[in-house]
């Protein structure tokens, strides 16, 4: 699945949006992210067609993300969600890590993500969660 260290540092990129963005993402907004994301980096051997093919093709059938049709939405919209293989593979904290790693901050500095990973590190939900 993760061929080589591009792909890996897409899905980390991929699960951190996720996660910080409650878990679950638009299409919309990941795009724009990714692109946003390519422009900045300037990446000279991945291209945006080539990450939302490794996103779409390798993540969802893979298992690591899902993509659903957001319920009740006029017009339809679709969102990426984690899969029960990212759970399996990583946790909400490892993510954190990274980010928190990328920006040179303390994971503290994330103060709801932190408590999120935090509980689904020990196994508790909070009531925050429990109302989302």
């Amino acid at each position: 699945m993760i061929k080589n260290i591009t792909d890996r540092i897409d899905i980390i990129f991929v699960l951190s949006l996720i996660f910080m963005e409650g878990n679950r993402m638009t299409e919309e907004d990941l795009t724009q992210n990714v692109e946003r994301w390519e422009m900045l980096a300037q990446l000279k051997h991945t291209h945006f067609v080539e990450v939302w093919k490794f996103i779409t093709k390798d993540l969802v059938w893979g298992e690591y993300l899902k993509y659903q049709q957001i319920p009740n939405d006029d017009p339809v919209h679709y969102e990426f969600l984690w899969d029960p293989q990212t759970h399996a593979e990583t946790s909400k904290m490892k993510v954190l890590m990274h980010v928190a790693q990328f920006n040179r901050a303390d994971l503290k500095s994330y103060p709801e993500l932190y408590e999120e990973a935090l509980e689904a590190e020990i196994g508790i939900e909070s009531e925050s969660l429990r109302e989302r």
